[in-house]
């Protein structure tokens, strides 16, 4: 990979991480970190929601089964509520400051999961994208693609508490909507989104992922 300064549109560079539930984003997150990290680069590493003190309030609503079952529009708000807090306390300024910032998940997961598995209008998610986003789009986005059923066997396999388990109960539709509402999105926006298949071990997952990035930084250099 090209050792260099991370560049981007608002000056850092902010890779973000996708893909349904146990297809292994968080920990192919911290691989990527220590990877840049080795390579020069000044790295933070966030999730959305969470990442600062009140965006993580906002993800205990949201992903605790305890919390019940949100109205899809209300689910919706709290989302985004959770990432403008995130947007403000760390993505913008560790951008502004030229560090790379990578993301276990960002707004894609809001567009398929509210749109294709909760039933939410595009048009919605698209008016709160602009006021919310805005250019703070990602320079790269990873999609990790496997199937639904390895995927929640994983979720489920690491599980041992009711904590952050309303998602993963949900029925294999939902899940299956899901996938297909990612890898849409993947094609449909070529130039940022890159599909990596994410079975196999963590360490046969991070070689495809560290080719993929060396490729598109040599692509947009």
């Amino acid at each position: 990979m090209p050792s260099r300064s991370p560049h981007g549109r608002n000056g850092g560079l902010f890779i973000t991480f996708e893909g349904g539930e146990g297809c292994g984003k968080s920990t192919q997150v911290g691989l990527l970190k220590a990877y840049l990290e080795q390579d020069g680069y000044t790295v933070t590493a966030t999730r959305d929601p969470g990442g600062c003190e009140r965006s993580a309030l906002l993800r205990r609503l949201l992903v605790e089964q305890s919390m019940g079952d949100w109205d899809e529009m209300t689910e919706t708000l709290l989302f985004m509520a959770a990432r403008n807090e995130l947007l403000q306390n760390i993505i913008r300024p560790a951008l502004s400051n030229g560090t790379c910032v990578l993301s276990d998940r960002f707004i894609d997961s809001n567009m398929v999961y509210q749109t294709c598995g909760r039933n939410v209008p595009d048009k919605v998610l698209d008016t709160l994208a602009d006021l919310v986003v805005g250019p703070t789009m990602p320079d790269l986005t990873i999609v990790l693609d496997m199937p639904v059923s390895e995927g929640l066997g994983r979720a489920m396999a690491r599980r041992d508490s009711i904590h952050e388990s309303r998602f993963e109960n949900l029925d294999m539709d939902f899940h299956e909507r899901v996938r297909r509402g990612f890898l849409r999105i993947a094609e449909r926006n070529p130039k940022r989104c890159i599909v990596i298949d994410a079975r196999g071990t963590p360490g046969e997952v991070h070689a495809r992922i560290v080719e993929a990035v060396a490729q598109h930084l040599r692509k947009n250099a």
